[in-house]
């Protein structure tokens, strides 16, 4: 978890939440984070997750993947079409094999990719 507070606001940061299925299938959603601090990442997103739901965050400002659970969800009111999801992190170790891989190539294009066991 982290240790430090931010605030992205003036700048959202993209990031990636991963909702994996007990069949196999991962579902992929792209956001923005709006702040972080030790107990809870805010992020700006199109889609309204329901809450309790367990995802996956990759973020360039993350030291590897994190698991987070919807703490709590609003419709933002600084844009239209868009929700404010609160995710507070899990203590959860989040299991990977050698053939996941997350890639962050810059702040401004944050690049992700789960390629599926065989």
């Amino acid at each position: 978890m982290p240790e430090i507070s931010r605030d992205f606001r003036s700048a959202p940061v993209p990031i990636r939440l991963s909702c994996p299925f007990s069949n196999g299938i991962t579902l992929n959603y792209y956001a923005r984070a709006l702040s972080l601090n030790s107990r809870v990442l805010r992020v700006l997103s199109v889609n309204p997750f329901e809450r309790e739901l367990q995802l996956i965050v990759a973020a360039p400002f993350l030291s590897g993947l994190v698991r987070c659970q919807v703490a709590s969800i609003r419709r933002s009111k600084r844009q239209a079409s868009t929700y404010e999801v609160d995710l507070r992190y899990v203590d959860s170790p989040v299991l990977r094999s050698e053939e996941h891989t997350s890639e962050l190539q810059s702040h401004l294009n944050l690049v992700c990719r789960l390629l599926l066991e065989k």
